[in-house]
């Protein structure tokens, strides 16, 4: 196999501000390449490994939407139904006027479908006051239903469907697994994903094994000097030890995660045999979703990483393919720490990587194409 080139891109990584990287690639259903470098903690001089373990951040989202996606194959909602049907707390939603403090009703119901597309109107904001409120109020013991309630109290910053802005909405989905399947949101995708695709590593709860296994995060690390401005393992976005954050709360495995790329590679079927979620349902995942309005706002927020995409339920969707050696609706997404997710069911590639730095740029466009290009070599 001739991956020569990806190695070297991944072992020049501590040298690019990255202290530490894991790339697991499967092609035709199998893994084909692997390679890791770099330490999980560089004053202890703890190498990474197969066991490493990394906070997902956004890149949590593709479980999110995959398990919410599983309730919509059971029929027990619809993309357009309003949210309020299942949360009442989102009947009343109020929406901040252009330029001004000023609010108003919003004239359009807030759907399920918004949520999946980042078009809700929602923040990022997690220290707004209803937040806070829930927090002092109920401390450690605030649910996951409990602080998406408190988002409803937050203006919208537009009426919902009619932009996108990339915010809370992935997390409200997370309430409304729980809502819909009658158990927690954790429960549900242990059983309906995790489990189905094998993945022990990847869930919620941060054990003390669990946090052992983590990779430090490190903030503006320097290679020359080998200092760095910050390090630890938290994820801000757990907002309460009971809250389940469906957009930037997992902590998993590179193995694991590269597992679950490959089974929606392969339309929603493990290796095994048993079927997760439908053909149909992955192809309407990865169908762009925007309008050319909401499709500029997604242009202006990307990173050179995303360019030739739009963006489906929950996943960017590659809607130029003259810009990627991928094919037309290849699927993914990324999270803040640099984890990169990529599944091209047409050309049967799934890949994923992981690092834990807050700084450098991202790598993941040479990522991909030195993956592509090994991979065509080897063909």
């Amino acid at each position: 196999m001739r991956f020569d080139e990806l190695t070297r891109l991944i072992d020049s990584m501590p040298s690019c501000g990255i202290p530490a990287a894991d790339c697991l690639v499967y092609h035709r259903g199998k893994p084909v390449y692997r390679h890791m470098t770099g330490y999980a903690d560089l004053d202890g001089g703890v190498p990474v490994t197969e066991n490493t373990l990394y906070n997902l951040y956004s890149a949590s989202k593709v479980a999110t939407c995959t398990a919410a996606l599983t309730l919509y194959d059971k029929g027990l909602y619809r993309l357009d139904d309003p949210v309020a049907e299942y949360l009442p707390a989102y009947r009343d939603l109020q929406v901040r006027l252009p330029g001004s403090d000023a609010v108003r009703k919003a004239a359009i119901p807030l759907t399920v479908r918004h949520l999946f597309t980042m078009s809700g109107g929602l923040d990022y904001d997690l220290n707004s006051p209803a937040i806070r409120r829930i927090q002092k109020e109920k401390g450690e013991n605030a649910s996951t239903l409990d602080l998406v309630r408190a988002f409803a109290e937050t203006p919208l910053g537009f009426e919902p469907g009619t932009r996108y802005r990339y915010s809370l909405c992935h997390d409200v989905l997370g309430a409304l697994i729980e809502i819909w399947s009658g158990e927690s949101f954790g429960s549900y995708l242990r059983k309906a994903v995790l489990d189905p695709v094998g993945m022990k590593d990847t869930g919620f709860v941060r054990t003390p094994g669990v946090f052992g296994r983590l990779a430090w995060q490190y903030h503006a690390y320097d290679h020359a000097t080998g200092k760095y401005a910050q390090k630890d393992k938290d994820c801000v976005y757990k907002l309460s030890g009971k809250y389940e954050s469906g957009g930037a709360g997992l902590v998993s495995s590179v193995e694991d995660y590269a597992k679950f790329a490959n089974v929606l590679c392969h339309y929603g079927i493990t290796p095994e045999g048993e079927r997760v979620l439908k053909k149909e349902t992955i192809d309407l995942m990865r169908r762009d979703q925007l309008d050319p309005v909401r499709r500029a706002d997604f242009a202006a927020s990307i990173y050179v990483g995303q360019i030739g995409y739009s963006y489906g339920l929950g996943v960017r969707t590659l809607v130029r393919p003259e810009m990627s050696p991928s094919a037309f609706g290849e699927f993914g997404w990324d999270g803040a720490a640099g984890a990169y997710m990529l599944i091209d069911p047409e050309n049967e590639v799934a890949i994923f990587y992981a690092q834990h730095e807050f700084g450098a740029p991202w790598h993941h466009t040479e990522l991909r194409d030195a993956a592509y290009r090994g991979l065509r070599e080897d063909s």
